[in-house]
């Protein structure tokens, strides 16, 4: 916990953090062992994630409703019998976003986790495209915009799978905005031999372009 105190997240990665601070610091008290304690870590904290954009988190996520708590309260209620009123707890820093200026260390690890360097190919008409993508649930889409300010261009899109991604297509946007951004660190992932890659295929676009079969030749055997 100190080192997310030290370095905060964004977006609902910190409301959920915030929850998961408070019900440690719970547990660690031993109030999760009143009935009184266990009722608000259940009204805190069941709902925590509720809309991630992971398959995994969507699937854990999908048995938390409204009915598998009140499952859940009628067995406490079988257990204890009525149940005693408590207050909720309100989170002092339940906020949705870091008001910071975005660094370039969280930036990286953004992409190392969420983000994509890619070429996509439209045959029928001939066409090559550089993409850099970073997708979150869209509950997170805050920092996607912070993204569009801290590159000084891209576009964020709503999704319809409940997320939003944040989307540059542009071979000058590419060479003349990401490029610097990175040029002189490294991701810790896969993500630096795509970066390096889609890079190339940029450069190649734009001083001999891909009209000759040799040119789109050596972009595809690129990429």
């Amino acid at each position: 916990m100190p080192l997310f105190d030290k370095y905060p997240l964004r977006g609902s990665k910190l409301v959920a953090y915030n929850i998961f601070k408070t019900v440690a610091l719970m547990i660690i008290e031993k109030k999760h062992l009143t009935l009184e304690g266990l009722i608000q870590i259940l009204n805190l904290s069941y709902f925590m994630n509720k809309e991630t954009s992971s398959l995994a988190f969507a699937l854990w996520a999908k048995v938390r409703t409204d009915e598998s708590k009140e499952i859940l309260v009628n067995k406490l209620i079988d257990k204890y019998g009525e149940l005693p009123t408590v207050l909720d707890i309100v989170l002092a820093n339940n906020i949705t976003n870091n008001k910071k200026p975005l660094t370039l260390e969280f930036v990286r690890g953004l992409i190392d986790g969420d983000g994509s360097f890619n070429v996509s190919f439209v045959t029928t008409r001939r066409r090559i495209n550089v993409n850099f993508t970073v997708v979150c649930e869209l509950s997170s889409i805050t920092v996607l915009n912070d993204l569009v300010d801290f590159f000084s261009c891209g576009t964020v899109y709503k999704l319809q799978s409940n997320a939003a991604r944040y989307q540059v297509q542009n071979v000058e946007d590419m060479l003349d905005k990401i490029y610097p951004k990175f040029k002189d660190v490294k991701f810790n992932t896969i993500k630096q031999n795509h970066f390096e890659k889609t890079i190339k295929v940029a450069e190649l676009i734009k001083n001999n372009g891909y009209k000759t079969d040799e040119g789109l030749k050596t972009i595809v055997d690129l990429a």
